[in-house]
């Protein structure tokens, strides 16, 4: 996995180059470890843990950082995870996308739009939560047309419909019809 993410690098992992490059990441002085992980249940199968770790040894930073699978139903153990001082991000799905909201700290306008959480970052120190399934569509989209002035049709009302649509909304699109 890690040759083709290190082929694919660009189209992968372009945020988390951003986010790497900007800090200075293999800065020798930040040595202080960072978990990452998935809120969810059932996450067993999610290859999110194997992309992040391949990601943070590509970068040279599997030493500090690590992401690992929070299998949990229980939203008290997601919030003692989000309160322990290693914690430095993670990625939520079901059953939290929800009620995950009242333990963060700030949440982004668009997840406020969408009414669902799918990330956890934390910006100058505090809990924030963030929706990233619509603008990770959008970006998509824009490659092939730019959603503005268009007529679209999303099928299925679930929680990414709903990025999706806010996101779209947002890009510019005319007019937007929701299919169940």
């Amino acid at each position: 996995m890690c040759e083709t993410l290190r082929r694919n690098l660009s189209g992968i992992c372009s945020v988390v180059v951003e986010e790497f490059s900007s800090k200075n990441i293999n800065s020798t002085k930040k040595k202080k470890k960072k978990n990452f992980c998935i809120f969810g249940n059932p996450v067993g199968k999610s290859p999110s843990p194997a992309m992040h770790n391949c990601a943070f040894e590509l970068f040279g930073v599997s030493n500090t950082h690590r992401y690992e699978r929070e299998d949990t139903k229980d939203l008290k153990r997601v919030e003692s995870v989000l309160q322990s001082s290693n914690f430095a991000g993670a990625s939520v799905t079901i059953p939290f996308k929800e009620s995950i909201r009242p333990l963060l700290d700030t949440i982004s306008p668009v997840a406020e739009l969408v009414g669902a959480v799918n990330t956890v970052i934390i910006r100058d120190g505090r809990l924030t939560g963030e929706n990233t399934d619509g603008q990770g569509f959008v970006q998509s989209l824009k490659t092939i047309t730019d959603p503005a002035g268009t007529n679209m049709v999303i099928f299925g009302a679930g929680g990414a419909a709903r990025a999706i649509a806010v996101e779209s909304a947002l890009a510019g699109a005319s007019s937007i019809t929701i299919v169940n």
